[in-house]
């Protein structure tokens, strides 16, 4: 077992945990008032009420909702779907409720809102005005708070974790394990005992829409530490939600570069402002929210971390180019030594800068510049609760920092040690392995090259330069060494799970680089490591130790959700004003997605309670033919040890457009069985198997295979007498039923 297995299967078995001492802290709030409940039953009556449609309402069936669902969640054009339908014949052959796009958005429309609706707002800048589509946060949170998906998984109160009952190591993982989390449930339990900590997690990054063109996004999402890294990771799970759509202009019509930098930095944050103002009450007050199993409690949203890039992490602190935005390490000193315990940035010294925005701009500026920061106009983290210190929450990002930052260094500082034809050269040489990439052409002609595909050279980089001499006989022992050690630190720092152990590991990697890099001095490669991402590693221990693991606040999941929520949604739009566009149809794809859930959630407990034709409810056993339903039952003999019943259903349905229901069950049998070869008792249990069955307007026909257990002690036994096989039809919408079974293999009578 590797230590990175033995870490995570400490996190998952091992652990000694130790609650927070306060039992009020995370509790539900008995006296408080009601909120918004997004359990299924309300979305029930919302979308059902009194009527009698089934399941699937709005729609009329599953075929209804199906084409629907298709529709909205496979890319599928509005003028294309619109043709699909016009076809003729078509809509009425599959009994739809709509004929086109138009009429299915108007249904889609009237679903319950899944999520906050966005607005529009205009910013003022430098006597500009740009648009900002944002949604409320609180709203956010409270939705995804409340997704009954999430009700059984929420994290609401912080714990520590050991590895055994000494307490002599953390171990940390999910956000609610590290200390921040802590020591802000602390502070809120003297102010106001019985809240309950909701870790807001925002990551934002410009993204590319087109291949050709300059057309872009600037996305905002958001998700919460109160659920687990697991799911968000996920896209699919819905555990991220997009916040916003920033604007995305250049303002070249501003001809001074340096007040041009400084326009879109204030841009940027009178747009943040907007959409984050709610948490700057909401932090200290509270907000009242229901879980997805009803019950509610008193939450303080606080700003825990930011996750994005170099450029946007400098750009949210309001940083200068070539320093580290999370302590005040001068430029010079990056890269010299290691220190992971370097003490954060004066939150308090800048918030006084800033303050003295009112003596004038130079006063201010000169102030900014003492402190370490540009002169940005109210960044948006200035009035956040106490709790957020902007610094602190800066995250680190392994795939930046580390696949695209310092491994990418140390490819270019090998071929320049070793010359680029000799790496290749090897690449090629390596033989082929399943759990290997093999770069047949060398890795020097790459373009382009991606987070995954640096991933998959770190692999076999140690052994491209393992016994490769360097040029005039110097030692490579420093050399490896160092490449070892920047290796073992991007694989520590990836682990899902940490303990105290494995974090010394951590810092002893750091030290071990820092301590062998001068032989790329040395060789004439670099003259310095002044790289703010070679610096960044110093931070990951402390981050950690506050926020869990590094892959609680990776981009790589918000680089993903590109995809989903901004490629996609632009693709849907005319491309001409499309951020209303894409806002609407994100909106609907989200309605269509809570709805599918839903329908997952209803359909067993309409089969279960479904009855035909408004009847008590009809059981196949030994029953003439009625309308709607005609049945058999069969009494079965000479069942072998096989135990393996293969029963044969021939259904004729009509006017069925919902979904079928059929049944079958097994009687128990604890006593010995009839013609058996041997005395000893047999137990065979009762078995049900329940098929669904589309909806049709002709015949159709299934097959069920159900199994019979029996207990080692009857394994001689060569058959068994069962009094019935029960078959069970139910679909509350068909008027017409001809149901057939027999079962094969055995002999078998009415």
């Amino acid at each position: 077992m590797t230590e990175r297995d033995a870490a995570a299967r400490a996190a998952r078995i091992k652990t000694v945990v130790i609650p927070f001492p306060s039992n009020l802290a995370g509790a539900p709030v008995l006296d408080g008032p009601s909120a918004t409940d997004h359990t299924y039953a309300t979305y029930c009556t919302q979308v059902e009420g009194s009527s009698t449609r089934g399941p699937y309402s709005p729609f009329v069936s599953e075929m209804d909702w199906d084409v629907a669902k298709w529709a909205k969640t496979c890319d599928v054009g509005s003028t294309a779907f619109s043709d699909l339908l016009g076809v003729p014949g078509l809509a009425e052959r599959l009994a739809l409720s709509y004929k086109n796009s138009r009429e299915l958005n108007i249904i889609i429309d009237k679903l319950p809102t899944a999520r906050p609706t966005f607005r529009r707002k205009e910013i003022m800048v430098a006597g500009e005005s740009f648009e900002v589509y944002f949604r409320d946060i609180l709203e956010c949170i409270r939705s995804l708070l409340g997704d009954p998906e999430f009700a059984p998984l929420l994290l609401l109160v912080p714990e520590q974790h050991y590895t055994d009952e000494s307490k002599s190591a953390r171990v940390y993982f999910n956000m609610n394990t590290g200390k921040w989390w802590w020591t802000t449930q602390e502070a809120l339990e003297k102010e106001k005992p019985g809240a309950t900590v909701i870790p807001v997690i925002i990551s934002s990054d410009k993204t590319q829409l087109t291949l050709i063109g300059n057309k872009s996004a600037y996305p905002v999402y958001m998700t919460l530490g109160n659920l687990p890294k697991d799911i968000r990771c996920k896209p699919s799970r819905g555990g991220q939600i997009l916040l916003a759509y920033l604007p995305t202009s250049r303002l070249l019509h501003i001809k001074n570069k340096s007040a041009r930098r400084r326009s879109l930095a204030n841009l940027f944050h009178a747009c943040m402002s907007r959409a984050l103002a709610p948490l700057s009450v909401a932090g200290v007050d509270g907000i009242h929210f229901a879980t997805g199993n009803a019950t509610v409690h008193r939450g303080h949203p606080i700003l825990a971390t930011y996750v994005g890039d170099y450029p946007e992490q400098l750009l949210v602190m309001c940083g200068k180019n070539g320093e580290c935005p999370k302590c005040d390490v001068h430029r010079n000193d990056l890269g010299r030594s290691a220190d992971t315990s370097r003490h954060f940035r004066n939150l308090s010294k800048i918030l006084d800068a800033l303050d003295s925005l009112d003596e004038g701009a130079l006063a201010f500026t000169k102030a900014c510049r003492d402190a370490g920061i540009k002169p940005v106009h109210h960044p948006f983290w200035e009035d956040l609760p106490p709790y957020t210190n902007i610094f602190i929450a800066i995250a680190p990002d392994i795939l930046h920092q580390l696949n695209q930052g310092v491994v990418k260094h140390l490819i270019s500082w090998l071929q320049d040690a070793y010359g680029i034809e000799e790496i290749d050269a090897r690449c090629a040489r390596l033989p082929p392995n399943h759990n290997l990439r093999h770069f047949s052409k060398g890795i020097s002609n790459l373009s382009r090259v991606t987070g995954k595909e640096h991933q998959d050279m770190s692999r076999i980089l140690l052994g491209l330069i393992v016994g490769l001499p360097l040029p005039d006989g110097a030692s490579p022992a420093r050399l490896v060494r160092a490449t070892r050690a920047l290796l073992d630190f991007l694989y520590l720092a990836q682990y899902p799970s940490h303990t105290t152990a494995t974090l010394k590991k951590l810092d002893d990697a750091l030290l071990a680089f820092h301590a062998n890099k001068s032989i790329f001095v040395d060789l004439g490669i670099r003259e310095h490591f002044k790289l703010p991402k070679l610096h960044s590693l110093e931070h990951y221990r402390q981050s950690i130790e506050l926020f869990g693991t590094a892959d609680n606040y990776d981009t790589q999941y918000s680089e993903r959700l590109h995809i989903d929520l901004a490629k996609d949604a632009y693709r849907a739009s005319n491309c001409k004003d499309e951020l209303a566009q894409m806002t609407k149809w994100l909106e609907r794809k989200e309605k269509v997605q809570r709805h599918a859930k839903y329908v997952a959630w209803r359909l067993p407990q309409a089969l279960s309670t479904a009855r035909p034709q408004g009847t008590s409810g009809v059981t196949l056993s030994n029953t003439t033919t009625e309308n709607p339903v005609s049945a058999r039952s069969i009494a079965i003999t000479s069942v072998d040890t096989t135990n393996t019943m293969s029963v044969n259903m021939p259904l004729s349905i009509a006017n069925a457009p919902g979904p079928s229901a059929i049944s079958v069950a097994t009687p128990g049998v604890n006593t010995a069985p009839s013609n058996t070869t041997t005395a000893n008792s047999a137990f065979w249990a009762s078995t049900t198997t329940t098929s669904t069955v589309p909806s049709a307007t002709s015949a159709t026909a299934t097959t069920l295979n159900t199994t019979i257990a029996n207990s080692p002690t009857a394994r001689n036994a060569t058959s068994v007498s069962l009094a019935a096989v029960t078959a069970t039809f139910v679909n509350p919408e068909a008027t017409v039923v001809m149901l057939q079974f027999s079962v094969s293999g055995y002999r078998a009578h009415r």
